[in-house]
């Protein structure tokens, strides 16, 4: 549903910014989807829209909490 939500974001003439993006993120994390977050975090990067603390310390958290810390790191 989210690469959908961008689907119909940029036909309609929005585009996704770092706040649209970070949520996103967020959201893949809470449901311990770390590769579709990191997925986001490279489609970011691709368009142009570079990820901030916020995304990065999202993704930390989400290694931390469920995957350990070398993976984090």
């Amino acid at each position: 549903m989210v690469r959908e939500v961008l689907l119909e974001m940029k036909g309609s003439g929005i585009s996704p910014n770092r706040n649209t993006y970070n949520s996103l993120v967020h959201g893949y994390c809470k449901l311990r989807r770390l590769k579709e977050a990191i997925s986001l975090r490279d489609d970011m990067e691709s368009l142009r829209v570079m990820p901030d603390e916020v995304t990065y310390n999202t993704l930390i958290d989400e290694c931390f909490q469920w995957r350990g810390s070398v993976e984090a790191f």
